[in-house]
């Protein structure tokens, strides 16, 4: 789905979906397209509930291959929604959210050719 494009209706069915009582009964991933996989333990720490500040959790969305991620106030909404709907769940119902885009470290990329390597996105999302 479409979650970083601006299109609140879009975003309102996303929400309304997850909030639903039946989808961890039929979901228990969830893959963001708009989610930097180097980060993907600090995710799997702040989904579960721990103490992680948020700042470090935007990292998550803020650091990726795409840039439109950043400027995308849905990630704000659902992240914070899953850890919530996460703490009423019992351990073996919750929701994982696993980021989809490539693990790259920009502190330590610098050059056009280093970033190439990280934009074959598709083999890190069926990863």
């Amino acid at each position: 789905m479409p979650e970083d494009h601006g299109m609140k209706d879009v975003y309102d069915f996303i929400f309304s979906l997850i909030r639903n009582p039946a989808f961890p009964e039929r979901v228990n991933d969830i893959v963001v397209e708009c989610g930097n996989s180097l980060y993907q333990p600090e995710l799997d720490r702040y989904i579960s509930g721990e103490d992680v500040p948020f700042t470090e959790v935007r990292k998550v969305w803020r650091n990726t291959t795409q840039p439109m991620c950043d400027l995308s106030g849905f990630f704000e909404r659902f992240f914070p929604l899953v850890r919530a709907l996460n703490q009423k769940l019992p351990p073996e119902r919750r929701l994982r959210v696993l980021a989809g885009d490539p693990p790259i470290d920009w502190e330590q990329v610098k050059t056009f050719q280093e970033m190439s390597k990280f934009l074959g996105r598709d083999a890190t999302i069926a990863s």
